[in-house]
């Protein structure tokens, strides 16, 4: 199980984001198609952390699972703006992608989440409805060799506006470190 992981991460998102590698390979869109909301559980693997799902509540034996939304790629996801019941949006491998956000709904009540993949090189800022976005392309420019991977967390932190962390992966597999974390507060008006 998680070993408190879990519980780190809910409590403070960017700390556990800045200092353990996360990956997602174990969030495939085909195992969570047609659910709305998802059990994730952060298993820790040696020294990085893999993110995988659990079919249900009865699976967690010693941490609290992050109750999250999952983001696929060329689906729309609505979250709420505000007050939302789960504070966590995880996306698949965020290399070479870009979320863009719009306001939809009544009185702009829900964030329109749609992910963008399989992008190369930056790209000019959406000209459609889109009120706000977040790409890999746009931090993960210079003198960099190699595989540089990116996972990105979308969280709500109470008080505070939707907030997206990317983690910068570098290194040869099985020593993989964060290089650097690059977070964005979305333009959202709270």
């Amino acid at each position: 199980m998680a070993f408190r992981l879990n519980h780190l991460f809910q409590t403070a998102p960017l700390n556990v984001l800045a200092r353990t590698v996360i990956f997602v390979d174990g969030l495939h869109p085909a195992l969570m198609r047609n659910k709305l909301t998802h059990f994730i559980d952060l298993e820790p693997a040696g020294q990085h952390a893999r993110a995988r799902v659990l079919a249900g509540l009865h699976a967690y034996q010693q941490d609290a699972p992050l109750e999250s939304y999952f983001a696929a790629p060329g689906t729309i996801t609505l979250i709420p703006r505000q007050d939302p019941p789960f504070r966590f949006v995880f996306f698949p491998d965020f290399t070479n992608c870009r979320l863009l956000i719009a306001a939809h709904g009544d009185k702009n009540q829900y964030l329109r989440l749609q992910l963008e993949e399989n992008l190369v090189g930056r790209l000019p800022t959406p000209s459609d409805q889109s009120i706000d976005s977040f790409a890999y392309w746009d931090h993960t420019t210079g003198l960099l060799v190699g595989t540089v991977r990116g996972t990105a967390v979308l969280y709500k932190q109470p008080g505070e506006p939707w907030t997206i962390t990317m983690q910068q992966i570098i290194g040869v597999p099985g020593q993989e470190l964060v290089r650097q974390t690059f977070t964005h507060q979305l333009n959202v008006p709270l």
